[in-house]
């Protein structure tokens, strides 16, 4: 939750350390816009299987965007 994220290092006087939700570089680099400590990257990193399902979809998607391309352009 970026809202609260900011919320946070604008209100309270602490060091923060974010965690949790951070699945792409994007996602880090917003992150990181904020005063922040640090930040924390697990299951993103840490669950290979997880890590490949999310490749796999996206060659999926990639593929279907692509079929509906050729779809187009042949009519």
């Amino acid at each position: 939750d970026y809202e609260m994220l900011h919320r946070m290092t604008h209100e309270l006087n602490i060091e923060i350390i974010a965690e949790g939700g951070v699945w792409e570089t994007r996602q880090l680099q917003q992150v990181f816009n904020e005063p922040i400590l640090s930040a924390v990257i697990g299951t993103a990193i840490t669950r290979p299987r997880e890590i490949t399902k999310r490749f796999v979809q996206a060659i999926l998607e990639g593929r279907q965007e692509e079929e509906q391309r050729k779809i187009h352009e042949a009519y």
